[in-house]
């Protein structure tokens, strides 16, 4: 498995368009927010990063995203490797106060995310994020 992180929208869409596809309905937050950026809706854009996961044959396996000023949003990920994908956006994203996806997946995230940082996440009850 290997992680790539990106600030580049363009590059993200193309390495991972076919995936993101496959799930567009899972993946609408991620798609959106690739069009934010490549049409200049998102103004603070050097600030978000996106994220995929690689299997060894360099398929795309999974997705993340963090938009400027927002939280981390999980797509599909494989098993086995939220841990990783939390330890690589605590590389890359910075002031992240919550994170959005499958619950198992999100809370794995945030819990690994608290180890690094040393905070407690929390689910919270009115919408369901962990922060």
């Amino acid at each position: 498995m290997r992680i790539e992180t990106t600030a580049d929208a363009a590059r993200f869409r193309s390495a991972t368009e076919a995936f993101l596809l496959r799930d567009p309905l899972r993946h609408t937050v991620i798609t959106t927010g690739i069009a934010n950026h490549l049409t200049g809706m998102q103004t603070d854009a050097e600030h978000s990063r996106f994220l995929s996961v690689h299997d060894d044959d360099a398929t795309v396996v999974g997705v993340a995203m963090r938009a400027a000023g927002r939280g981390i949003y999980l797509g599909a990920l494989p098993a086995g490797s939220v841990a990783a994908v939390a330890d690589a956006m605590a590389e890359v994203a910075h002031g992240v106060e919550g994170v959005e996806g499958v619950i198992d997946d999100a809370t794995e995230f945030a819990e690994r995310w608290g180890k690094l940082h040393g905070a407690c996440p929390y689910l919270s009850p009115n919408d369901r994020t962990v922060g």
